[in-house]
């Protein structure tokens, strides 16, 4: 086996072509200031194609140079991953800190299970446990301040507590199909 990671769908043509229409609709936003257009767009024409940047808020970015890892931090009593381990705030935190220290460059906190037979539960109920963990992860420190932090949900609602949280970008796994107001 070669040490090239291949992925499954994507043709090396196309990984480009998929990443440059991801920057182009995040530099289009209408929130992203001009600097930070600027400087997407800039730094992206200097460099191969494959290696993208991505504005994050806060005047932060997130760099595709090299594999990132994504810490998963289900704040859920019933996660297939976990078996709700994380539920009480501090050791919610704590977790989130471990794996940080650990090499995650993203932490995606979910507050509602997608397992299979999962029961549903309330836009309110998924708020309730996440906003607070992420309010707490950025209040942690320089290391809480700069980490990337996602919010796992299929929920505008939800994405929009979480971004005004501090969240920094929303992993939806319905590909924004199951709410029509996130996209």
């Amino acid at each position: 086996v070669g040490t090239e990671l291949v992925h499954p769908t994507l043709s090396t043509t196309e990984k480009p072509v998929t990443m440059g229409k991801l920057l182009n609709d995040v530099v289009a936003d209408s929130n992203t200031s001009k600097n930070e257009k600027n400087d997407v767009v800039k730094y992206n024409s200097a460099t191969p194609s494959a290696i993208r940047l991505v504005p994050l808020p806060r005047g932060r970015f997130l760099l595709f140079d090299q594999t990132l890892i994504m810490g998963i931090l289900n704040v859920t009593p019933d996660s297939f991953s976990d078996g709700g381990k994380w539920t009480i705030l501090d050791q919610a935190v704590n977790h989130a800190m471990d794996m940080i220290a650990d090499g995650a460059s993203i932490i995606d906190i979910g507050g509602e299970s997608t397992r299979p037979g999962a029961a549903e539960i309330s836009v309110e109920e998924q708020i309730q446990r996440t906003v607070p963990v992420i309010r707490a992860i950025r209040n942690a420190g320089p290391i809480g301040e700069n980490v990337v932090l996602s919010i796992d949900t299929r929920h505008a609602a939800v994405a929009r507590a979480a971004v005004e949280a501090g969240a920094d970008i929303v992993n939806d796994v319905s590909g924004g199909t199951f709410d029509p107001e996130m996209l």
